[in-house]
């Protein structure tokens, strides 16, 4: 059973620090605790923007908005 961040990927989760680009990281609310991440797109993430957690990528969270 995988647990912290290895468990996330295809989980749900909520910006709480705008995510600048997929370069710069900022921060995602995940399973109840903050987690730094980046964009997989490249493209900026707002804050309060609910997230599709991909992959672990170096320690850091790679996500997408969710589709509406």
């Amino acid at each position: 059973m995988l647990n912290g961040i290895e468990a996330l990927p295809g989980e749900e989760g909520t910006v709480v620090r705008a995510i600048p680009g997929s370069i710069h990281l900022g921060e995602v609310r995940a399973r109840g605790d903050l987690w730094a991440a980046r964009s997989a797109t490249g493209e900026p993430i707002p804050e309060g923007t609910v997230v599709f957690i991909l992959y672990v990528d170096q320690g850091h969270l790679i996500v997408v908005p969710e589709a509406d």
